[in-house]
């Protein structure tokens, strides 16, 4: 139940040779040229860095608010100054990361600049609206949590709705999670949330969103 990506993760375990795929609901519209959007959401999520990007991923990218996107990303970092933040994995009880330390990417050390650890790395998890902390929001299935003993408690990320490209990687981690641990979340916390646990580059791409006056 609640298992939207399931059949995405049987798909990449059957197709192997996939090393990206894109899941869309099918009430999904989009009036431009889809092909340019999913290269340029592509491109755009291959240049963001691995500093701060959980703190960037949950709000809105307002231009109005915010100004230009690195004034966003300058702003992010100032106010994370001296606050705890999150580099590689986040372990939780459960997911074994250490099984799958070959599929993780580096964490920053004294070669890798921080300020630039991921700029051109591909994104295992690209997402269309915010990831946010589910925990203590009105957001109804924020609860939605299976074979994890940590229950409620359990550190977890949201993006709705079920849209977002998703690397085989972080597909075969949520696939053996759930197949051999009985692991899961409700749909849209599972891939930023498998993307948390074992340390992989998650992005939220920015773009216009508009709301009816009704």
């Amino acid at each position: 139940m609640y298992q939207y990506f399931q059949p995405v993760q049987i798909f990449s375990q059957l197709h192997q040779q996939y090393d990206f795929i894109w899941q869309f609901e099918t009430d999904a519209r989009y009036t431009g040229h889809l092909y340019h959007f999913l290269e340029q959401a592509t491109a755009f999520a291959k240049q963001q860095f691995r500093l701060h990007p959980w703190e960037r991923n949950s709000y809105f990218y307002i231009p109005a608010v915010h100004g230009t996107w690195d004034e966003f990303k300058n702003t992010v970092d100032h106010c994370m100054v001296n606050l705890p933040t999150v580099w590689g994995p986040m372990p939780v009880e459960g997911p074994n990361v250490s099984k799958e330390a070959h599929f993780l990417s580096p964490k920053p050390t004294a070669e890798i600049e921080t300020c630039t650890w991921g700029l051109g790395e591909e994104a295992d998890v690209i997402t269309w609206l915010p990831q946010f902390n589910p925990a203590n929001t009105g957001w109804p299935m924020r609860d939605v949590i299976y074979g994890f003993t940590e229950g409620q408690g359990i550190p977890r990320r949201s993006s709705p709705v079920a849209m977002s490209r998703l690397s085989a990687r972080v597909l075969h981690m949520m696939h053996t999670d759930l197949a051999e641990k009985g692991l899961g979340l409700g749909s849209e916390m599972s891939p930023t949330s498998w993307a948390l646990y074992y340390g992989l580059k998650s992005v939220q791409i920015p773009q216009p969103v508009y709301h009816a006056q009704e």
